[in-house]
């Protein structure tokens, strides 16, 4: 067996005061006895300094009751391996330190390694920072969508329904005062509310939107597709590439109402005669293209659509892409890219 080395007392001292960790040793006093030369040049103060002070004058306000417990947890024989708190620095700054520490004798003395780890703590901070500002927005660009549409619900009600069973109460009314021509104002009143009936349909299928757990998506975006060229004709081609309808139904029906928002879009605005929709699985990533040869729109001016907020706010919820290519007689070109598998938010 290979006899163990002793280490005289000069090579340890070398060992402290050459180690850019951060060594000290903390007296039962609440004084350092001994700090290394990386401790005060991190710090910038003098060696001198730390041994004239109690250590806790060193540590940040914030952070002194945290280090008071777990320096009672050490003296009660406890090793710490993982402890951060702050500093407090001579120009006034702070920075982070991770610290592992023990008492190694009944003599009370604590030995102490500490390694600055404030770059790490700050873009810890900084990272978890970008995360609260990112879902808050999404919050409030889906609140906002949310408003929107609550908003065109209400012009959709008021504007056409609530009209025209308006003009359905008057032919009643008018029934009732003109005996000759009864039947034919009843006939008119029925037939408006047939159509306001009609409407009510169309709006709450686009409100509440079909059950993706139990129908695909193919299905459903042809049922969507069924629906508009009834109102209107037009040429819709609709191309699925990769896509399994095991995906999960959440996904399912953001793309499915991108779809539809879109498809209203076109159908309210883009006076278009043929539209293309591709869904595919392309490296990772759900991609989405609707592609329309109407009247196309300035992108800069329509970015505060119902419609474009609607699919821009849905897209952010799931971290995808979203790109509109359009000016005035070119169509446009809506593609959403969003990463498969999801990606947390």
């Amino acid at each position: 067996m290979k006899p163990i080395k002793v280490i005289s007392i000069e090579e340890l001292w070398r060992f402290f005061n050459l180690s850019e960790s951060l060594f000290c040793i903390l007296g039962k006093d609440g004084y350092y006895s001994h700090v290394n030369p990386s401790f005060a040049h991190l710090l910038g103060f003098p060696e001198d300094e730390f041994t004239s002070k109690p250590f806790i004058d060193f540590v940040h306000p914030e952070d002194r009751t945290d280090t008071l417990g777990k320096l009672e947890e050490i003296q009660k024989g406890k090793i710490v391996t993982h402890f951060v708190n702050r500093y407090r620095m001579i120009d006034g700054n702070s920075r982070w330190i991770s610290w592992m520490a023990i008492l190694p004798d009944k003599h009370g003395d604590i030995y102490s390694v500490g390694q600055d780890c404030n770059e790490k703590v700050l873009l810890q901070d900084q990272l978890v920072e970008e995360r609260l500002t990112k879902e808050r927005s999404v919050m409030q660009a889906t609140l906002y969508g949310q408003e929107l549409e609550k908003s065109e619900l209400g012009k959709e009600l008021h504007d056409n329904i609530n009209q025209m069973l308006g003009a359905a109460k008057l032919y009643l009314e008018v029934s009732l005062t003109d005996e000759e021509d009864t039947r034919t104002y009843i006939e008119k009143a029925r037939d408006i509310v047939v159509d306001a009936i009609e409407e009510i349909r169309e709006l709450t299928r686009s409100l509440v939107g079909p059950n993706i757990r139990e129908i695909s998506l193919v299905e459903s975006i042809h049922d969507l597709i069924d629906t508009v060229l009834h109102k209107k004709g037009m040429t819709i081609d609709l191309k699925m590439k990769g896509i399994s309808e095991d995906m999960p139904p959440n996904l399912k029906l953001m793309l499915f109402r991108i779809v539809q928002e879109q498809l209203t879009n076109i159908l309210k605005h883009a006076d278009a005669r043929k539209v293309t929709i591709t869904i595919e699985l392309v490296n990772e990533s759900v991609r989405l293209r609707i592609f329309d040869d109407g009247v196309g729109f300035n992108v800069k001016s329509k970015k505060n659509g119902i419609g474009l907020n609607n699919i821009r706010s849905r897209t952010q919820m799931y971290n995808g892409q979203l790109e509109i290519k359009s000016s005035p007689g070119k169509g446009c070109r809506l593609t959403v890219v969003v990463p498969w598998p999801l990606e947390s938010h």
